[in-house]
């Protein structure tokens, strides 16, 4: 599962939509990041800044299976 799609199962009053809108990328993008895609730099810095850390850039390097847990956003 994507650190992203992990995120939003452990956080569902957050919606994609939002977070499309504050990192400036489609809808689409983050239901693509939710499966399988990666983004780049900036904007993973920005999923960061809008999930307080739980979702941070170097989630994105690691395997697919791999979710972000609760503790590691401390």
């Amino acid at each position: 599962m994507s650190p992203l799609a992990a995120f939003f199962r452990d956080n569902p009053k957050r919606k994609r939509v939002e977070l499309a809108q504050a990192v400036g990328v489609t809808p689409g993008f983050v239901s693509q990041l939710c499966r399988s895609g990666k983004p780049g730099r900036v904007v993973a810095i920005k999923i960061a800044e809008w999930t307080g850390g739980i979702v941070r850039p170097e989630h994105w390097d690691e395997p697919q299976t791999a979710a972000p847990e609760a503790a590691d956003a401390a």
